[in-house]
């Protein structure tokens, strides 16, 4: 037997120079059933065997990294290989690399600043594509990631500048913080599929996309996911959206750039808009689910050409500077709103008039702060809490509405609220103002018209006692709440009988 093995020895030393042997460096150390090999003729790092190449704590730790780290071109893992692991290959000077369908996970920083890497086929077999995986791989120019990975970590392909399109597969469920991130100048677009449920903070800013339609599937977009797209002018939200996050759209200090066009009207589940989420953008309208529970601070801010607000008619909080600058003439806050936070409509110069429902309890300072335009304010709420002043600060108001259960003196000359009790019109039991000039319920229909068919009949009536009776009358409290009290009660329904019989 050792003359066989000495022979064998003996052929190889005549078959096969010295130098070749001096050139092929293979470490069966590695791990357990895994084996490496650099083949100088070609600048291949070669791997195979069973099991995962190991993860190392540093580059350095990386067998071949010292010596060979700046001479691969290529690196092939074969057949077996089921890991690429951490920092296995970071670093390095390697242009391609292949990448087999036994490999299923690859590990944190494998080919991070590998700045020659130009293209990667990812398999189906990849389930994990860990942080910073391919992070700083500054100049690939193609990525396939298969159709099999369910999470993309952070930074997992950052920084890739010369990266030009993406095409995130069904299988993948999780983009972490930063994952597609472009270095500026970046020329990244990305295509969404169906599948993805959350798009994590930072995961897409910067992208040349100028549409983004959110897949039906995705319940959370993360803090600044797609802030600073200049290019983007259209969004399209889905079915399943809960949460949009903090400056997730948000655009330029100076818009220049931004999105001009949202529709949200398929996110019926939407909770959540964030502090800042579609600031400085060039959104002309906006119509908000009855689902949003809370509209962030900033929200809207500086959305100077905003002309059109559709607002939940929920329990909803308005944040502080919400809508702050916006292009908006009116706005109808609906019932259900709650409170309007500090700042919420400052600045919004062409809005001249606002009616304040039954449902909001408190407004913050400065809420209406120079709106310059702003001379008729209809306040509905008996238990309406003021700020102790500046809630309409800058703003020529000269009518003011408010309810026939409280005194003018609770409003008079507070929050620059006119002085003159001239400027104060209780609003009667019929709901009409007294005033010969009246700048609200323009267009609103007849008092009392439940059914809506332009005229006040006996049918209202009916309707109006069933919707009580069956404890959903407050669905009509815009045109049936006879005598302002924020509800509907039986006697709503009698002082809307004696409007009927006696026109008065």
């Amino acid at each position: 037997m050792i003359k066989k093995l000495l022979a064998v020895i003996l052929v190889l030393t005549v078959v096969v120079p010295l130098a070749v042997f001096e050139a092929l460096k293979t470490d069966v150390s590695a791990a357990e059933g895994t084996f490496w090999e650099y083949i100088e003729d070609t600048h291949t790092l070669r791997l195979y065997g069973t099991g995962a190449i190991p993860n190392y704590v540093t580059r350095d730790d990386a067998p071949w990294y010292k010596e060979y780290k700046d001479r691969i071109t290529t690196v092939v893992i074969e057949d077996g290989v089921t890991e690429i692991g951490n920092r296995a290959f970071s670093y390095s000077s390697v242009k391609f690399v292949e990448i087999p369908d036994t490999v299923t996970r690859i590990g944190k920083e494998a080919f991070t600043h590998c700045s020659s890497l130009v293209s990667v086929n990812i398999p189906d077999s990849v389930k994990t594509i860990e942080d910073s995986a391919f992070s700083s791989c500054e100049n690939m120019v193609a990525l396939d990631l298969g159709n099999g990975a369910e999470t993309i970590g952070q930074y997992a392909f950052a920084f890739s500048k010369n990266l030009a399109s993406v095409t995130i597969p069904p299988s993948v469920k999780t983009i972490g913080y930063y994952a597609f991130k472009p270095s500026y100048g970046g020329k990244l677009t990305v295509t969404f599929s169906e599948g993805l449920e959350v798009i994590g903070a930072e995961a897409f800013g910067g992208i040349q996309n100028t549409k983004v339609t959110i897949p039906d599937s995705v319940r959370i977009i993360g803090n600044k996911a797609f802030e600073g797209c200049r290019n983007l002018t259209e969004v399209v939200t889905g079915e399943n959206l809960i949460e949009i996050g903090e400056k997730a759209f948000a655009g330029d200090d100076a818009p220049k750039y931004g999105v001009t066009s949202v529709d949200l009207s398929r996110s019926q589940k939407l909770t959540t808009i964030g502090v800042s989420a579609f600031a400085y953008t060039k959104i002309m309208q906006v119509d908000i689910p009855d689902s949003v529970e809370t509209i962030g601070g900033s929200a809207f801010y500086r959305c100077s050409q905003l002309e059109k607000i559709e607002l939940p008619n929920n329990k909803t909080t308005i944040g502080s500077n919400a809508f702050t600058g916006a292009a908006i003439a009116s706005i109808e806050i609906p019932e259900g709103v709650k409170s309007l936070g500090h700042g919420a409509f400052s600045a919004c110069k062409n809005l001249t008039k606002v009616a304040i429902p039954h449902s909001v309890i408190s407004i913050d300072i400065n809420a209406f702060y120079e709106c310059t335009s702003l001379t008729a304010v209809d306040i509905s709420g008996i238990d309406l809490a003021l700020p102790e002043y500046g809630a309409f600060d800058r703003c020529p108001i000269t009518h003011v509405h408010i309810p026939s259960l409280l005194p003018i003196e609770y409003f008079a000359g507070k929050n620059n609220l006119p002085t003159d009790e001239n400027c104060f019109f209780k609003i009667g039991a019929d709901g009409k103002c007294p005033a010969a000039v009246c700048p609200f319920r323009e267009g609103e229909g007849t008092v009392g018209d439940v059914n809506g068919d332009g005229k006040l009949n006996n049918t209202d009536i009916i309707l109006l006692g069933r919707a009580y009776m069956a404890g959903d009358g407050d669905k009509y409290l815009s045109v049936a709440d006879m005598n302002n009290d924020g509800r509907i009660t039986n006697a709503d329904i009698i002082l809307l009988g004696r409007l009927y019989m006696t026109g008065k």
